[in-house]
Parts: structure tokens; C-alpha cells; sequence
């Protein structure tokens, strides 16, 4: 009988030399994740993993095949360690919000995976919490807490929903397929708009200057609402800089910018992953002359993702009364999921006071 044998990357080091292995991986599996990508771990390793946390990426293998890669790390908190997806627990003032994440595995292989990955889990020396965002409800992650921690105190907060838009054929039925009648009429009147240029990253803007135009497009945004822009942190940045660079290089990144009458309405970030195009962040100017800069600025997306010969487009996670659903019905629901220990469910107090005054840990390092 073939035995499954396990092997932990506990160093960035040791995750650097796993690229290629990763990435065929989840291309093997048909993963489309943004946030399961190897740049974007690594990157957040690079970024955001603090000295006191530790890496230990479970990777099972079937003689010297491939089956399953468990992505998490302990992350440092009082009187021990929780369980995390790597990309998870920054400082709110500089989260890049993961969305999505999951274990990677082959699926006959999920009952021996995870019962292994339990009895790992259960036997390390301080585990005190797991705790996992912005993941689906039907994800083997919240399978997997589930089915093995009946003696944890186990809790589901619901966030919202996915968004995920199938991409037509053509600009014209993509229209049709939207939800609101005025959302159809502003999508309408963009591609009927003269006045209106798109223009992309590498036509007529070098990456480092519509990515300086986009940080400080969206900053001012947040500002006249009162509020700083997330990138304003310098770390945030930072990533996000070297992401889009990465993506960039290997010709997944849609970075462009729409103008009326020369003057800058929006600008939008996004990375193309498998067949799905990501939103993943913008800025729109709050006075804008058109009908819906934002709306434009999504259907110039759908565009990019047609000429892209790609399935999806991903709005990602919002909640049930999101703009985003002018434009598709809300799909999977997204949850946090956190079990702790019994003896230390006081930490469940830390989690919700956290939650309650998310804003306030956004301003105040704690």
C-alpha cells in the first residue's frame, strides 16, 4: 500500500524553492484563487509574517506525487499560537483582506488529508485558536473545522456573499445580463460616450506611474469621505506595488484608466488568475461627469476579460445590499471562522471586541 508522507515548509527560504511545484499544483486542480497564487503568499510572507509567528505549510505527497497543500501558519497571540491561512491576521491598517483561501487537494484524497492535518494540528504545543476570513461556506477548510473540533468552541460569522459574473460573448449581451435596468443604462451610455478613453498599463503609462496615479486616486476618495485610504500604509503598498509588478511581467495584470475629455474618472486594478479576472481595487473620482464611473469602469473590465477569452469575472466578497449586485446576484456565502480551545474561550471576547470596533483598530496601533 502506497503511504502518504508529509513534508512542512516552515521557511521563506525553503517556500521561495517551491514556486514552480506550487503553481502546477493548482493548475493541475483548476484552482482559480487570487489569494491562493504563489506571488501573492509569498509576497505576504515577505511583507507582513513577524519573527515570532511560524510558517508550516503542509505539504502531502503520495510516494513523489503531489496530492495537498495546506497554506496556513501559527500566528503569535497571548498565551500561545492560532492556526491562520497564510495571507491572514496583518494589522487592519494594512490588510490586504485574503478572500477565498482554502486547502489545496486532490479530492480522494480529503479524508486521509485531513485527519492527518488534524492530528497535526491537535498535537502542536500552544495551539490555542484557528482562525480563517473571508472563506466560503462550502470550502474544505469549513468542512474540516466541522467535522474535527467538537470539543472547541466553534463559531460562523457571515460577511456577505461572492460575486462572481460569467463573462458573454460580447459587450452587448453582457448588458443585457445585468440586474438593474439603470445600471444597463449607464453601461449603455460609457460605451456610447465619445469623450470617453481607456487607456492600459503598458500603452501609453508605465506601471510606476498609473499605479502612483491609482494609490493617490483612491486615497483622496477616502479622504473626502472622512477616512484614510488603505493605501496610504506604506507596507500596503509596498505589496501591492510588487504584485502588480509580478502579474505585469507575466502578463496577468488589468491596470488601466478611464478618462472624459482628458481629465481621469477611474482607475482600476485587477489580476488575472486561471480564467477568472479579479477585482481586486480601485479609485473613481467622487465628482465624476459620467453617469457611473464605476460602472463604467467594471464594464471596461468585462471588456478586458472577453478580449482575455475568460470565464469569470470576480467582484469578490460584498454584502447583500452591495452595489455589486446591480450588476450579478449574490452567490456563495463568505464566513469568518474561528474555534477556540475551551479552556481559553476568553479569547471569543478579544475577537468580537475587535470586530465591534474594527474602525478604531484600523486608526490605533494595539
Amino acid at each position: 500500500m502506497k503511504k502518504i508522507s508529509l513534508k512542512v515548509i516552515d521557511s521563506t527560504v525553503d517556500l521561495e524553492e517551491f514556486e514552480y511545484e506550487w503553481e502546477q499544483f493548482r493548475s493541475q486542480l483548476h484552482v482559480s484563487s487570487l489569494c491562493l497564487s504563489f506571488t501573492w503568499i509569498n509576497l505576504w510572507c515577505h511583507h507582513y509574517l513577524k519573527s515570532q509567528d511560524r510558517l508550516m505549510i503542509h505539504c502531502y505527497y503520495l510516494d513523489e506525487k503531489l496530492i495537498g497543500i495546506f497554506p496556513v501558519y501559527l500566528e503569535k497571540i497571548i498565551l500561545g499560537y492560532q492556526l491562520r491561512f497564510v495571507a491572514q491576521g496583518e494589522s487592519q491598517e494594512a490588510e490586504i483582506c485574503s478572500e477565498f483561501q482554502d486547502f489545496m487537494l486532490e479530492s480522494k484524497y480529503q479524508h486521509e488529508l485531513l485527519t492527518m492535518f488534524s492530528q497535526a494540528v491537535l498535537a502542536i504545543d500552544g495551539i490555542r485558536a484557528c482562525a480563517f476570513s473571508n472563506v466560503l461556506e462550502k470550502s474544505v477548510v469549513s468542512t474540516w473545522v466541522k467535522g474535527n473540533f467538537s470539543n472547541w468552541q466553534v463559531n460562523n460569522l457571515p460577511l456577505g456573499v461572492r460575486y462572481l459574473l460569467p463573462v458573454a460573448e460580447d459587450n452587448l449581451s453582457q448588458i443585457e445580463r445585468l440586474k438593474s435596468k439603470t445600471t444597463r443604462r449607464q453601461a449603455k451610455e460609457y460605451f456610447n460616450n465619445e469623450y470617453c478613453l481607456c487607456e492600459y498599463v503598458g500603452e501609453q503609462y508605465s506601471l510606476d506611474s498609473l499605479f502612483a496615479e491609482l494609490v493617490s486616486l483612491h486615497n483622496e476618495s477616502w479622504q473626502k469621505r472622512g477616512q484614510k485610504g488603505v493605501f496610504e500604509n506604506q507596507v500596503f503598498r509596498g505589496f501591492h506595488y510588487q504584485f502588480a509588478t509580478k502579474a505585469n511581467d507575466l502578463g496577468k495584470l488589468a491596470l488601466f484608466k478611464i478618462s472624459y475629455k482628458d481629465k481621469t474618472q477611474a482607475i482600476f486594478y485587477g489580476v488575472i488568475d486561471a480564467d477568472t479576472l479579479f477585482y481586486y481595487q480601485s479609485g473613481v473620482l467622487r465628482s465624476s461627469k459620467l453617469l457611473s464611473a464605476g460602472i463604467a469602469m467594471h464594464m471596461e473590465a468585462l471588456a478586458f476579460s472577453q478580449s482575455r477569452k475568460l470565464k469569470y469575472y470576480d467582484l469578490m466578497k460584498g454584502k447583500s445590499d452591495s452595489y455589486k449586485k446591480k450588476i450579478v446576484s449574490g452567490g456563495d456565502e463568505v464566513l469568518n471562522i474561528i474555534a477556540i480551545k475551551r479552556p481559553y474561550l476568553w479569547l471569543k471576547y478579544f475577537w468580537k471586541l475587535k470586530l465591534k470596533y474594527k474602525a478604531l483598530f484600523a486608526k490605533v496601533k494595539v
